[in-house]
């Protein structure tokens, strides 16, 4: 791996550690809804009658929301896809959730038996002949509350959402399921931070600059341009104790910086005048 590539690494990669929960939280809340939106398009087509489009999309929303909870909850006591990569990727709580909709959606239908909206159904007219001949039939006689087959979906419901939600341990951490935590990613990123400081940068004397910043900023070009200056080039030396090979220099913020490549395999910075530090040169 290059200078730079590893300097880059070093620099980032501590908090991309520290967010990584907040913005995997983010994505499983997004991905959550798009699910809960997946069910209830399926649940709401269990509904017999005629509903207005605002109000079949809270439907869809409300009722994809009870099915995500009790698909969470279902997932507990489910004997396959809650290990390993099934449980990373939760398998498990979008099979619950497949199981959830399946119930609720034969509820709605259970529920909505024989509940017709006339005008709503009449706007289908070529799709909905035979509904609007039954509705005219059950019209005069009023909808009955002793239904069985609803009082049946009702029951139903009330008995899995119950049995669902008393199963439901809240929503799903993956990291935690993984044994991971936040206090964890916080002490990686403080172990990175602690390669990082060993790569270079630390305790640099005023005006010095880190080979770290300067191998960001430059990338392949931090060793493009060849100096000359036998009195930096000692300066060098004595601060790296060891011969310096080769010498290059960069500008950064107006301030020239020189690098020398040594015999003992370090790259050393220096200033015009006075020694800044030294690291290891990757094994080739």
């Amino acid at each position: 791996m290059a200078i730079e590539d590893f300097a880059g690494l070093l620099e980032t990669a501590p908090e991309i550690l520290r967010q990584l929960p907040m913005i995997i939280q983010t994505l499983q809340i997004i991905g959550y809804f798009f699910v809960l939106l997946f069910f209830g398009s399926i649940i709401v087509k269990g509904y017999t009658g005629y509903i207005h489009p605002a109000a079949r999309f809270l439907f869809r929303v409300g009722l994809g929301f009870v099915a995500l909870l009790s698909g969470i909850g279902i997932s507990e006591i489910l004997p396959f896809f809650n290990t390993g990569i099934y449980k990373l990727f939760q398998v498990d709580v979008f099979v619950g959730g497949i199981i959830a909709t399946a119930v609720l959606t034969l509820v709605v239908y259970m529920i909505s038996h024989n509940v017709f909206n006339v005008e709503g159904i009449k706007k289908q007219i070529e799709k909905l002949q035979n509904k609007i001949k039954k509705s005219e039939e059950l019209k005069g006689k009023g909808t009955k509350l002793t239904d069985p087959v609803r009082i049946g979906g009702i029951i139903i419901a009330c008995i899995f959402v119950t049995f669902a939600m008393i199963n439901f341990r809240g929503f799903p951490d993956v990291f935690s399921d993984l044994g991971l935590s936040q206090e964890r990613f916080n002490e990686l990123a403080s172990q990175i931070e602690s390669v990082r400081d060993q790569f270079g940068g630390q305790n640099l004397s005023e005006g010095c600059v880190s080979i770290a910043t300067l191998a960001q900023v430059y990338g392949t070009n931090l060793l493009n341009t060849r100096y000359n200056n036998s009195a930096v080039e000692s300066l060098i030396e004595q601060g790296a104790n060891a011969n310096v090979l080769e010498l290059y220099s960069v500008e950064y913020n107006q301030q020239t910086m020189i690098l020398g490549i040594t015999d003992n395999e370090k790259l050393c910075s220096s200033t015009l005048n006075q020694f800044c530090e030294c690291i290891s040169l990757p094994k080739r």
